[in-house]
């Protein structure tokens, strides 16, 4: 407390138009008398760890019924409806809500239910974290923000959602009816950033996709691919018949897509957007999404 008693109040504005970890402080007090002859510098308390979320941009017309069908069960796990087929010997990650108890007690062996219907799937948001594709940082943000933005709009109508990133292993989870809440956005995207170019770089094909995020990909029933200019080894992943998925390419940037990518997209049917900022890409993703219904 300063001297006389009076309480303080110190109110600093952070200006960035970064997301992600940023680090604050300490506060450092300056204090000279009239005539700058005397100079007292006072360092207060640690920095503080912020948290800079991106910026949420309003998803238009999104459907609130889809073809896209939700687990009932938990982060990422099918739900269990009573039928099943068979059973078999239990693995590691299995659901331990599908384990059928009567018969793992009368053979001594952890038998789990194999389900006639296959598990839901799941809708899936793919980052490109690749530097090579964006034109510069402001246009990586951009992107970051669209994705923050599908990513709050889906589950908040109650679908189940993954997102993975195209440098990394990590893949992020809702299971269906899970809010993604605005510390999750903060939490997560904090770790979606521009991989350095050395981690970028990978051989053609599939390889270019780590593997955790090819089994999401594998079991979704549609992917939105978030990019600036999409490289060769992007689009020629991307190409996999394992990925019975309906497709859509997002390339945010001041250029639009080029003729290669156009080219690639149009016997796949894949629906291409292009915009130079998150809003416009909303716009034209739900338009998209709700046409789909």
């Amino acid at each position: 407390m300063p001297p006389g008693g009076i309480r303080s109040h110190l109110a600093i504005t952070l200006r960035t138009h970064r997301h992600g970890e940023v680090i604050v402080g300490p506060p450092t007090l300056v204090q000279t008398d009239p005539f700058g002859l005397c100079r007292r510098t006072t360092t207060s308390g640690d920095g503080r760890r912020l948290l800079v979320r991106p910026r949420i941009v309003a998803v238009g017309r999104l459907a609130k019924t889809s073809r896209i069908r939700s687990s009932a069960g938990g982060r990422g796990t099918p739900g269990d409806s009573g039928d099943y087929d068979a059973l078999r010997a239990y693995e590691l990650g299995d659901d331990h809500r599908l384990i059928h108890w009567p018969n793992s007690a009368r053979t001594g062996q952890i038998l789990v239910r194999r389900h006639v219907a296959s598990p839901a799937r799941e809708f899936v948001i793919l980052h490109d974290t690749t530097p090579a594709a964006y034109a510069s940082l402001e246009d990586f943000e951009e992107a970051v923000d669209f994705s923050a933005s599908v990513v709050t709009a889906v589950t908040r109508l109650g679908h189940a959602l993954r997102l993975g990133t195209t440098t990394s292993e990590g893949v992020w989870s809702w299971s269906g009816g899970e809010r993604c809440t605005a510390d999750d956005i903060a939490r997560v995207f904090a770790s979606i950033q521009p991989a350095e170019p050395r981690r970028a770089s990978g051989p053609v094909g599939t390889a270019a996709l780590r593997t955790s995020v090819r089994r999401a990909l594998v079991r979704s029933a549609t992917c939105t691919v978030v990019t600036g200019e999409p490289s060769a080894q992007l689009l020629q992943a991307l190409k996999d018949s394992a990925f019975p998925m309906r497709l859509i390419l997002v390339c945010l940037g001041p250029h639009r897509p080029s003729d290669e990518v156009v080219r690639w997209a149009q016997p796949r049917g894949t629906a291409v957007i292009d915009s130079t900022d998150a809003r416009g890409a909303a716009v034209q993703w739900s338009m998209l999404t709700e046409a789909a219904r």
